[in-house]
């Protein structure tokens, strides 16, 4: 769970009659502001100090001096909630409690790993809420290592997979279509600060070089499910992504992300791809005949917050060779444990 400090600085933005999203959003530019100037990362001026509980109006050209430096911090604090351009002086109760908890100590510990495993908390822009243990398994499977790239496309609203990958990256590439400032303060709020990208990964993707996609070492991705997009715009497909030409969000995710990594990718994918005919069929053909499936992993029913959809974790080679695949069926009472009627957890995932 992540650290009860979140929970004290998001009741008390929650006096400002913000919803649950934009309290969330708010609390974790404090906690980014605060982080920042306890690192002596921001001009001494723009420190967080308790000056700012007397004068919370000055609290806004902080925010935008901050944004106007650009980069992530633009990303972070440019969306700043119109209630408190209204009234400033609803922030002062926040300011307090992140006061108080900064004194202390308290908040250099802060978790956001967890983010989304906060019950009060409502998955951002509809997206899927990842929970914690099944981004720690596919972070855990993907064996990142501090010399390796990261690529992390469709990641959560909550940037589990690009915040984990952190911990032993320093080169963490987050990308994905949600418009929220939660990624960037996730990012400054993490071990490593990682690249954040706003973009649709299939249709827009942004980490390009030379003309061509970036190569990542390692790929972690958990695409949402039952995407489709307009065929035209595949077919128009600069980089020659998809053989299969279809507008199936499945197969179109498993290639992209083939055709940004070098060493592994793992991967979330409804069972529908491994079942079904049609192109869904042409996918698995090709991959098992160059050897690129190391792994196959059924993940049992209940684990996702919105859905009830079964998935499956891929493990793949991009460059092939591989004489045998492994399957592992984790839907299984070894590894899963029932906490209410539709929601099971993750058990033993060593």
């Amino acid at each position: 769970m992540t650290n009860r400090a979140i929970y004290q600085i998001v009741d008390s933005v929650r006096g400002t009659g913000l919803d649950r999203d934009k309290s969330l959003e708010l609390t974790l530019q404090l906690l980014a502001w605060e982080k920042l100037s306890r690192k002596n990362r921001i001009a001494k001026e723009l420190a967080f100090s308790a000056e700012y509980i007397k004068y919370p109006e000055k609290v806004l050209n902080v925010f935008q001096a901050l944004s106007a430096s650009g980069g992530l911090m633009f990303k972070a604090f440019s969306n700043i909630p119109s209630v408190i351009f209204a009234n400033p002086y609803v922030l002062r109760d926040a300011l307090e409690v992140v006061n108080r908890l900064s004194a202390t100590g308290v908040l250099e510990n802060v978790d956001v790993l967890n983010l989304a495993e906060e019950r009060f908390i409502s998955p951002v822009g509809g997206y899927l809420n990842m929970p914690g243990e099944v981004a720690d398994l596919m972070s855990a499977m993907a064996d990142i290592r501090s010399s390796d790239s990261v690529y992390t496309p469709w990641d959560s609203s909550f940037a589990q997979l690009a915040s984990r990958a952190a911990i032993k990256s320093k080169d963490v590439y987050y990308e994905s279509i949600l418009h929220s400032s939660i990624p960037a303060l996730v990012s400054l709020l993490s071990t490593n600060e990682f690249e954040v990208s706003i973009s649709n990964p299939i249709l827009q993707p942004t980490a390009i070089e030379g003309g061509k996609p970036r190569l990542f070492d390692i790929t972690v991705a958990f695409p949402p499910f039952g995407m489709k997009y307009p065929a035209d715009e595949i077919r128009r497909d600069l980089f020659n992504r998809f053989p299969e030409r279809t507008t199936i969000g499945s197969v179109l995710a498993v290639r992209h992300a083939i055709s940004q990594t070098k060493s592994k990718l793992v991967i979330a994918v409804q069972n529908s791809l491994l079942f079904s005919h049609g192109y869904e069929k042409e996918l698995r053909k090709d991959l098992v005949e160059k050897g690129m499936i190391e792994a196959v992993i059924a993940m049992p029913n209940g684990l996702l917050s919105l859905t009830n959809i079964a998935f499956t974790i891929l493990v793949i080679n991009p460059k092939g060779g591989l004489n045998s695949i492994k399957f592992i069926n984790a839907d299984s009472p070894e590894f899963y444990v029932v906490v209410a009627r539709t929601r099971n957890d993750l058990r033993n995932i060593d």
